[in-house]
């Protein structure tokens, strides 16, 4: 499950950043400020899955538990 958010962030980062590099970046002699604004900017939507953490890993969680407690023969 961690992993699979890691991916989702990279994922969600990496399309941001090519969208804005594609937008607002101009092909001028320094275009560093616009570089760091779109790298920046992504980290603010690649950041939202990490808020659901605690309840996708509490349902998780709680399923293994239910699984666990199936299987039990006691």
């Amino acid at each position: 499950m961690y992993e699979r958010l890691a991916l989702l962030s990279a994922a969600i980062w990496a399309v941001g950043t090519l969208v804005l590099f594609i937008a607002i970046v101009p092909v001028v002699a320094r275009p560093q400020p616009f570089i760091a604004v779109a790298m920046t900017l992504p980290l603010i939507p690649a950041a939202l899955p990490w808020l659901f953490y605690g309840m996708i890993s509490d349902r998780v969680a709680r399923r293994w538990m239910a699984r666990e407690t199936m299987l039990d023969p006691h």
